[in-house]
C-alpha cells in the first residue's frame, strides 16, 4: 500500500489558518493537554468566515484539494457557490473528507473528518478497499462540533492517531457556523465519490474530480444547514469527473438515475444533480442528470420572489 501523506499535505492550511486568524475570523491556540485548536465558528466572539471554510475544506482533504467560493444567481438571488478541484478524489474524499469517524468533544459523540482519520483507520473498511496506508507524525482532525473538546478527549484522539498530542491539530467547524456551511457543502464531492466505488468503479481510476454547489445559509439549527447542504448538491451541485475508461455505474451517481431518500441517516450516500464525466482514454465526454436551481432555494428555506425594478431605488 502507497503511503498517501495526506496529514503533512494539511499542515500547509494549518500554518495559513494559525498565522492568519484574526483576517479570516477565527482564533488558534494550544489547549492545556498540548493539542493546536483552531476555532472557526463556536458562537458570537468567533464567526468564521467562507475563507475560513475554505482552507478548512482544503485541510479536510489533505491538501488534495483546492476550495474557493464566490456567488451566483440561483432564481432571484445571488448566493455563495463553493468550488473545488481534487486530486486523488477517492484518497481525499474517502480517505479524509467524509465525517465517517465519531469521537467525544464536550462530553457528546461528534463527526470527525480529516487526515487524521486515515491514521487511526476509521472506518478499517474504507482503507482497505482503498488500499491507503496513511503514516506521519503529525495528525489534523476536522469537528462538526459547537462545543471543545477536554484536553482528556484531545489525548484520546492524538492516540486514535498514533500521534502525541501535541502534533495533534483540532479544528473546530460546526455546522451552524459560516465555515461550517462551506464544510457542509463540500462534502457532496465525497458522497459523489463515495457511490461511485460502492457501485463496482475502481477507485485508482477515479483520476480528478472538480465539483460546483451552492453554499447553504448559515444557522443557529445546525442540522437545518446538513440537511440543507445535502439536499442542495441532490438538486443544484454539478460534477465533473476525470476517468479512465467509462462504465455504466458511474450514472448511478445522479439523482435522476438512482433510488435515494433523504434522511439523517443516508446524507454520506446522497447523489448529485448533475455529473459530467470525461474518459481520459478515448477523449470522450458524457453528461447526466441536470440542476434545479429553484429547488435548492425550497431546501434552503429562501422563499422565492419576483424583482420589480420600479421597487430599486437608486443608492446615491
Amino acid at each position: 500500500m502507497p503511503m498517501a501523506g495526506l496529514n503533512e499535505g494539511a499542515l500547509p492550511m494549518v500554518k495559513e489558518m494559525t498565522e492568519r486568524a484574526a483576517l479570516l475570523g477565527i482564533r488558534a491556540g494550544r489547549m492545556k493537554g498540548g493539542a493546536m485548536l483552531i476555532d472557526c465558528g463556536s458562537g458570537r466572539e468567533v464567526t468564521g468566515s467562507y475563507e475560513a471554510g475554505c482552507r478548512t475544506v482544503e485541510a479536510a482533504c489533505g491538501g488534495c484539494a483546492r476550495a474557493w467560493t464566490g456567488i451566483g444567481a440561483i432564481g432571484p438571488y445571488t448566493l455563495p457557490i463553493l468550488q473545488m478541484n481534487i486530486a486523488s478524489p477517492a484518497d481525499a474524499c474517502l480517505g479524509a473528507l467524509l465525517p465517517l469517524w465519531k469521537v467525544r468533544a464536550g462530553g457528546e459523540a461528534v463527526s470527525a473528518s480529516g487526515p487524521g482519520r486515515a491514521l487511526a483507520r476509521r472506518p478499517p473498511r474504507i482503507y482497505q478497499m482503498i488500499e491507503m496506508d496513511e503514516q506521519a507524525d503529525d495528525a489534523v482532525v476536522c469537528l462538526d462540533a459547537g462545543w471543545f473538546p477536554d484536553d482528556d478527549e484531545a489525548g484520546r484522539i492524538a492516540e486514535a492517531c498514533g500521534v502525541g498530542v501535541d502534533r495533534l491539530t483540532i479544528i473546530l467547524a460546526p455546522a451552524s457556523g459560516i465555515a461550517g456551511a462551506v464544510m457542509n457543502a463540500a462534502l457532496v464531492a465525497g458522497t459523489t465519490v463515495a457511490r461511485l466505488i460502492k457501485y463496482g468503479y475502481e477507485s485508482d481510476r477515479i483520476l480528478h474530480a472538480s465539483l460546483r454547489v451552492p453554499v447553504p445559509p448559515p444557522s443557529l439549527d445546525a442540522e437545518r444547514v446538513r440537511d440543507a447542504a445535502c439536499l442542495g448538491g441532490t438538486v443544484s451541485g454539478t460534477i465533473h469527473l476525470v476517468v479512465a475508461g467509462y462504465d455504466d455505474a458511474i450514472a448511478g451517481c445522479v439523482s435522476g438515475r438512482c433510488s435515494w431518500t433523504a434522511s439523517r441517516d443516508t446524507r454520506l450516500t446522497a447523489p448529485v444533480a448533475e455529473l459530467t464525466v470525461t474518459d481520459s482514454r478515448d477523449g470522450s465526454v458524457r453528461r447526466f442528470g441536470a440542476c434545479d436551481p429553484g429547488k435548492a432555494l425550497e431546501h434552503f428555506g429562501i422563499r422565492r420572489r419576483s424583482v420589480r425594478p420600479d421597487r430599486i431605488t437608486a443608492i446615491r
